[in-house]
């Protein structure tokens, strides 16, 4: 490693803050939801990457970590199903995201929290 291994000193509460966000948009009624993200840690991710930016950057980027997350692993169970099930999904993100729409669904009211913050 070039540099030594530091971590964001704001770690645990950006991590209550990720499970807090979640539970927000009711991305944690979702099953497995919760266990990946303790084993996948995006609190940690985002410390990890960013030892230095104050707790209200770090916060947005493990939400962002987790969101990321979230989307990749209901995309794979949708797409398991069927592969055309894959455009609702992606055609609600493009529709927050590029048309400011509102989102249908607990996963666009998180991407749209996140896309506000920006």
């Amino acid at each position: 490693m070039p540099s030594p291994f530091r971590s964001n000193p704001h770690e645990a509460e950006a991590a209550a803050g990720v499970d807090a966000w979640l539970h927000r948009w009711g991305l944690t009624a979702e099953p497995g939801v919760a266990d990946m993200i303790v084993r996948t840690r995006p609190a940690q991710l985002a410390s990890y990457n960013s030892p230095d930016v104050p707790p209200d950057i770090l916060q947005i980027f493990a939400n962002q970590i987790a969101y990321q997350f979230v989307f990749v692993d209901r995309a794979e169970e949708v797409g398991r199903h069927g592969p055309e099930r894959l455009l609702p999904m992606l055609g609600e993100s493009i529709a927050i995201l590029r048309d400011g729409e509102p989102p249908l669904t607990p996963l666009g009211a998180a991407l749209t929290d996140l896309h506000l913050v920006h």
